[in-house]
């Protein structure tokens, strides 16, 4: 009876202990590969996208871990596709606001000249309107101008300088 005791009490000790060893195993199977796509996802979200996860599950840990290597390239793609068209529409609105401002200062310029009344007398209406044609020019410049700064800012061409600023009531 005490071998029997005792050898049921040995087999039963190794079971539980290679239950918790093939428990280990497994739970590192999965925890590991977990682990390793949860670091990659973060780093994407980060915007790294150069590199995979590796895993070397077949199973559904390695089907997702090929998803998430897929969507890293997309997003790779995807972003280097909306950085080219960001540059090519600052490019535009800085080309379209120096083509336009060119002529715009010609329009404001030969308005002054007419204002001024420098070639001859306006009666009350031409005065009126060459004010009008002069401030809307004027406007558009501006507005323009804002472009053009707009485009610099988002070329990393402007530097901002700060300054102290005193707000009074």
């Amino acid at each position: 009876y005490a071998n029997s005791r005792n050898l049921s009490v040995g087999v039963g000790a190794a079971s539980v202990g290679l239950a918790l060893l093939l428990g280990l195993v497994l739970s590192w199977s999965l925890v590991r590969p977990l682990r390793r796509t949860e670091t990659r996802l973060a780093e994407i979200a980060a915007g790294d996208f150069s590199r995979h996860v590796e895993v070397s599950n077949r199973d559904e840990l390695g089907a997702l871990a090929a998803n998430v290597n897929r969507m890293n390239d997309e997003l790779r793609r995807l972003y280097d596709q909306l950085e080219a068209e960001s540059r090519h529409k600052s490019e535009f609105l800085a080309t379209v606001s120096h083509e336009l401002r060119t002529p715009l200062n010609a329009i404001i310029g030969f308005s002054e000249v007419l204002h001024e009344q420098m070639f001859g007398e306006l009666n009350e209406q031409q005065l009126a309107y060459t004010r009008d044609v002069l401030e809307s020019g004027h406007h558009l410049l501006a507005l323009i101008n804002d472009l053009l700064d707009l485009s610099k800012v988002e070329a990393g061409r402007m530097e901002l300088e700060l300054s102290s600023v005193s707000i009074r009531r």
